[in-house]
């Protein structure tokens, strides 16, 4: 709980609407990108970083609240997509595997 009201309070975490938190729901590919943004943000990194999302070929899912630390995200390596076929897909929604989350905090935490 300490945690989560630190994050809250520091505006690196705000909850999935303006009365829900769903700490107990999966944590979606978008939603960590927008974690580790703000974080680096609060921290006073530069993440001014910005790639393109359009060779992804579903660019066009990343929520409009995402697409900034989408981006930026993308721009330094933290996620690179994932193979499907001859395509790469970001998958924002997809609920992000303990693996997943694990690789992207060693690269935020290389960086």
């Amino acid at each position: 709980t300490k945690a989560i009201v630190w994050a809250a309070e520091n505006g690196i975490v705000k909850g999935v609407n303006e009365t829900t938190f769903a700490p107990n729901d999966p944590i979606t590919r978008e939603q960590i990108a927008v974690i580790l943004y703000r974080y680096a943000g609060y921290k006073m990194a530069d993440t001014t970083a910005r790639a393109e999302l359009k060779g992804f070929a579903d660019a066009g899912r990343v929520s409009s609240w995402a697409e900034e630390a989408m981006q930026w995200a993308v721009a330094e390596g933290l996620m690179t997509g994932i193979a499907n076929g001859d395509s790469l897909n970001l998958a924002p929604q997809k609920a992000a595997t303990r693996a997943e989350l694990a690789a992207f905090l060693m690269r935020f935490l290389e960086q």
